[in-house]
């Protein structure tokens, strides 16, 4: 019953977003049309820029990358699901997956936030700022999702409940639940990453991460872990492909940062005071 409730409040809000982005580009276009903007604008006219087209791309394809791949990875799990385990597997994992994307939204709109203030203060070179509303943002991530991860981690049973009522959990679930949620603290980092890239015009990496971490990783591992060695390393496989992901993400962050000179911020100052 939760899960169909859930399943209606998405719909809803869905349609609802779309409602309301349709009446935004309504009101925008007669706001534009009677010339109330602060500039020139031309609405009614169209034209193809192949320069803001390439950029549009560049910065759309991560997105694209994941959402792809995303697919792909729902799609071996479950099939490693089907083809080793039971229905009460497959269940328990769908339940789990579900609340981990649960607990995920918040950072999904962390993400929209962060993506013009890194873009606006990486064009102004003002790069200090930019590592600074990155940990900033990424910190906040974590507050928001770390009193229900440990609310998760301590009561797996009546959490997941939540999901599957009227089920009782086999010690070696909880375990499971336990293990896929391990990541949830690590999210925030990587969503923000994903953020990051695109708007310091490094999307390569989003892609290349994208892609390595569903064909590199998950794919091999869903296909062979648990085969071999049970179900349960659906789980297992799932958590130590994003720590590894993670890490490489974090590294690469790093070097970003570094590769942002303080000495070109402090030119870059000068030349503005100048």
């Amino acid at each position: 019953m939760f899960i169909t409730i859930f399943d209606m409040g998405v719909a809803g809000a869905a349609w609802g977003t779309n409602v309301g982005m349709f009446i935004y580009c309504i009101v925008g276009y007669v706001y534009f049309l009677r010339g109330k903007a602060s500039f020139s604008s031309e609405v009614n006219s169209l034209s193809y820029d192949k320069g803001v087209f390439q950029s549009i791309m560049k910065m759309g394809f991560p997105g694209f990358i994941m959402t792809i791949m995303g697919l792909i990875q729902a799609i071996v799990v479950f099939n490693a699901i089907v083809n080793n385990g039971t229905d009460s597997d497959l269940a328990f994992f769908a339940g789990a997956n579900r609340f981990l994307f649960f607990l995920m939204t918040p950072l999904f709109g962390l993400m929209r936030a962060l993506q013009p203030v890194l873009g606006i203060n990486f064009g102004a070179r003002q790069y200090d700022r930019v590592k600074k509303s990155f940990w900033l943002f990424t910190r906040t991530g974590i507050y928001l999702v770390a009193p229900f991860w440990l609310v998760l981690m301590v009561f797996p049973g009546e959490s997941m409940s939540l999901v599957l009522p009227d089920i009782s959990f086999s010690t070696q679930d909880l375990m499971n639940v336990r293990i896929y949620m391990l990541v949830l603290p690590m999210l925030p980092l990587v969503f923000m990453a994903l953020t990051f890239f695109p708007a310091i015009k490094e999307e390569k990496h989003a892609s290349i991460i994208g892609l390595a971490r569903q064909l590199v990783f998950y794919v091999p591992a869903m296909l062979l872990l648990p085969r071999f060695l049970g179900v349960e390393w659906v789980y297992y496989g799932s958590t130590l492909i994003d720590v590894i992901v993670t890490g490489w993400i974090l590294m690469v962050v790093m070097k970003l940062f570094k590769a942002m000179s303080p000495k070109t911020e402090i030119e870059n100052e000068k030349m503005v005071t100048a």
